[in-house]
Parts: C-alpha cells; sequence; structure tokens
C-alpha cells in the first residue's frame, strides 16, 4: 500500500479510450459530496432514532430519565465526555473507513497498487488500487466501510445488550460518510453489467466486459 498526497495517481500504461473500455458516467468529487448530501441526511436519520430506540429498550429502568419513551435514554453520565471523544477521533476513523476500503482491492494493503490518499483541493479521502477488478468486488468495495463501522456495532450492541455513547457515535458518523460511497454503489450497480471488469483511471471509473462476452 502506497499513501499520497493530492489527487488518485495513474498508471500511464492503462489508456482505456484504446482497448474498448466505457467510461462511468460519474460527477467530479465536489459535485459527488453534494449529490450525496440527501443520502447522508437519510442515514443519520434512520441510525440516531435506533439507536436512540435500542438504548431505551436495553438500558435499566432506573437508569432511564424520563425522555426514554422519546428516545434519548441514551444520554446518560459520562455520554458528553465520551461523544467529545468520538468527535476527536474523527480523523481516525475517517483513516480507518479508507483502510477498510483498500483491504478489500485485490491484494490489499499488500500490494503498491493500493493507493490511500487525501486530496485537500477538493475536499477528499480516498482508497483507490490502479489494476482491474470484478465489477461486484469493486460493490463490496464501496460497501465495507458501511456494514464493518455502522451496520456491525448496531447488531452488535443489540446481540450484547448494551449501547454505549461511544459505539452509537462512531456508528452514525461513520453512516454519514458514507453517503458518498452509496451513491458511487449505485451508478456501479446502475451503470455497469454485473459480469463487467472495473479499473480506475485517477478518478475515472472504467469498464469493460470480459473478452469472452464481449467477442460473443
Amino acid at each position: 500500500m502506497r499513501l499520497h498526497f493530492g489527487s488518485p495517481p495513474q498508471d500511464g500504461d492503462f489508456q482505456p479510450e484504446l482497448d474498448g473500455w466505457t467510461k462511468l458516467r460519474e460527477p467530479d468529487p465536489i459535485l459527488l459530496q453534494i449529490i450525496a448530501a440527501p443520502v447522508a441526511v437519510l442515514n443519520v436519520a434512520i441510525l440516531i432514532p435506533a439507536w436512540g430506540w435500542l438504548a431505551s429498550v436495553l438500558a435499566p429502568p432506573d437508569q432511564l430519565p424520563s425522555r426514554a419513551a422519546s428516545g434519548e435514554a441514551w444520554i446518560i453520565d459520562g455520554s458528553l465526555l465520551s461523544l467529545i471523544g468520538v468527535l476527536a477521533g474523527i480523523p481516525l476513523l475517517i483513516a480507518v473507513h479508507e483502510l477498510l476500503h483498500a483491504v478489500c482491492y485485490p491484494g490489499g494493503l499488500r500490494t503498491n497498487q493500493t493507493t490511500v490518499g487525501v486530496w485537500p483541493a477538493r475536499l477528499v479521502f480516498y482508497a483507490t488500487y490502479l489494476g482491474p477488478m470484478s465489477r461486484n468486488r469493486y460493490l463490496w468495495v464501496y460497501a465495507c466501510p458501511f456494514v464493518v463501522l455502522t451496520l456491525v456495532p448496531l447488531i452488535a450492541a443489540a446481540v450484547l445488550r448494551a449501547a454505549p455513547v461511544a459505539l452509537a457515535a462512531v456508528s452514525i458518523l461513520n453512516g454519514f460518510f458514507a453517503c458518498g460511497d452509496q451513491t458511487c454503489m449505485a451508478m456501479l450497480a446502475w451503470q455497469i453489467p454485473s459480469i463487467a471488469i472495473v479499473r480506475n483511471r485517477g478518478w475515472e471509473t472504467w469498464w469493460k466486459l470480459p473478452p469472452s462476452t464481449s467477442s460473443d
């Protein structure tokens, strides 16, 4: 794995226009964040009540404030400090989010074709891979951080019957950050056949049917 500062790197030997690749119709980074904003709002609007309801169900009756029925039972002693700690740890959460993308690429963190970087001019953190991969694997690359950091904590809290504020905050914040991933997943699923091969060139995404299929 490599670390990079600036726009996503490109493989100079990859010339998709000359080899029958099709460019995905996708917005630039700034427009993507604008398009994804309603998804972020929807995620948070679902996750906050879900965690509030779970906490109200799990908390002992003598610890529940009178507002428990409204889903505010998770505001208990120490919750403010926990929340401050989570907010201070947002850079770490972003780093873990991007690393989870990276480990899903072919070769994961073991190959220098995987890059994790930050693009300040576009307000973007990213993980990218220079080689080809299947379209369905690319969908999992986008989905993994949401599953691991947002859904798994919610399920674990229900199973373990404990809903700490810090865990809820991580789940909710990551749900907010994952809005761009979910928007990209929708574009991939809508535009690219499930059997296609996908490859990145910088910010651009290109796809191509396997040779045996495209030649039929």
